[in-house]
């Protein structure tokens, strides 16, 4: 191999080593601030009242022959030092989504249902962009972006079940593209099981 080879070869090989690298730095710190982002707000979600809590409190109830709506409801949530009791305004099929995790305490639940819907949240875009072709060097951005929406972190903050719709209406979205009506009408389905505004989309 000729030296002008040898270094044409080094010297292009700098991007190949560089890029992966910054890359992967930048999907590290990502990652570490969301597991800190997650932690934080189970550590404070007895500092708001949340639609989480309410459910949460719902399905505790029903697991012990209680209701799942009225004063017994606000009962339990004092019981957890919440700083603001939130009515259970939800459908009785919301109790479904929540009862994985109505086995744990109210600040673990919190964690592990905010974790759960996050994921699938974002599984959720990234499908849809592959889907767009999107360059892989441009998803981290984009995902930042939806990470950084106010309607993002405030659904973590306060443990609500936006992102968890979300997911399931941008499932359906999908299998919509795809010529799978079924698929997308039981994602649909599912989403208004938790809420009943996603069954406008049915008009859709």
């Amino acid at each position: 191999m000729t030296p002008d080879r040898l270094l044409h070869n080094r010297a292009g090989s700098k991007p190949a080593l560089v890029f992966p690298a910054i890359s992967t730095l930048l999907w590290l710190t990502l990652l570490l601030g969301l597991s800190a982002l997650l932690v934080f707000s189970a550590q404070r979600y007895a500092a708001v009242g949340s639609d989480f809590t309410a459910d949460y409190a719902a399905v505790r109830s029903a697991l012990a022959g209680g209701p799942i709506y009225g004063p017994e409801i606000s009962s339990l949530q004092r019981g957890y030092g919440l700083a603001e009791v939130i009515a259970n305004n939800h459908p009785p099929t919301s109790a479904i989504f929540f009862l994985p995790v109505a086995w744990f305490g109210p600040a673990a639940a919190f964690f592990i249902f905010n974790s759960l819907s996050l994921l699938l949240f974002l599984l959720a875009i990234g499908a849809v962009l592959r889907r767009e072709a999107v360059a892989p060097n441009k998803r981290f951005l984009l995902l930042l972006l939806f990470l950084l929406w106010p309607p993002t972190y405030g659904s973590l903050a306060l443990g609500q079940s936006s992102l968890l719709i979300g997911s399931l209406v941008l499932a359906a979205w999908e299998q919509l593209r795809r010529g799978s009506d079924l698929r997308a009408g039981f994602l649909t389905g599912a989403a208004g099981l938790i809420k009943l505004f996603p069954m406008l989309l049915v008009i859709y």
